[in-house]
């Protein structure tokens, strides 16, 4: 509830650009899915443009219209989630194919 107070809060300024910062830190799965689709029922209707900054990589592939993934204060690699998903840098193939978040490399 406290999220979507702060993202009631940052709208009623009519933001061109809304930035999140790690949204879904302490939230379970049911409430991470319901953040998500606010989020993304917001981008419809304001259209504003809008940054998020996560670790979530479900998330950010659920969500993301372009996804830029950083390695030591680096940008790495930009694209679409299938363009990341399917990317050839071995750094983004660690992250992306890691067994614990569930993701096949097919």
């Amino acid at each position: 509830m406290k999220k979507r107070v702060a993202i009631a809060r940052s709208l009623a300024m009519n933001p061109d650009l809304i930035l999140y910062d790690e949204p879904t830190a302490e939230l379970d799965p049911i409430n991470t899915d319901e953040l998500a689709n606010t989020i993304l029922g917001l981008k419809e209707t304001t259209k504003n443009t809008t940054i998020i900054v996560t670790h979530d990589l479900n998330f950010a592939l659920y969500i993301s219209d372009r996804i830029g993934m950083m390695h030591e204060g680096r940008i790495i690699e930009v694209g679409t989630p299938r363009e990341i998903k399917q990317s050839q840098n071995p750094i983004v193939k660690r992250f992306i194919f890691t067994t614990t978040k569930g993701i096949n490399a097919d």
